[in-house]
C-alpha cells in the first residue's frame, strides 16, 4: 500500500519469453480489462533468458465501492 494504492507483483523463476511474438490468449487481456475497470494498470515484462514479472496497481477506493 502506498499513497491509497494496492500495488502487488508476481514474478517466477522461468525461462522467460518475447512477450512481442508470444502468442496471444485471453488470460492477460481478461485481467488487463479487469484491472482497468477498476482504474489500475497491469504491466508484464518479460525476455528470453529471464524471469516474467507482472505488476498491478489499483487505487484502494476503487476496491472499497466493490
Amino acid at each position: 500500500f502506498t499513497n491509497d494504492i494496492l500495488g502487488f507483483e508476481i514474478i517466477d523463476n522461468g525461462i522467460g519469453f518475447n512477450s512481442e511474438t508470444a502468442p496471444k490468449g485471453n488470460g492477460l487481456r481478461n485481467m488487463q480489462s479487469r484491472i482497468a475497470a477498476l482504474g489500475g494498470v497491469l504491466s508484464l515484462t518479460s525476455s528470453p533468458g529471464k524471469s516474467a514479472l507482472i505488476s498491478f496497481s489499483v487505487p484502494l477506493q476503487k476496491m472499497l465501492k466493490l
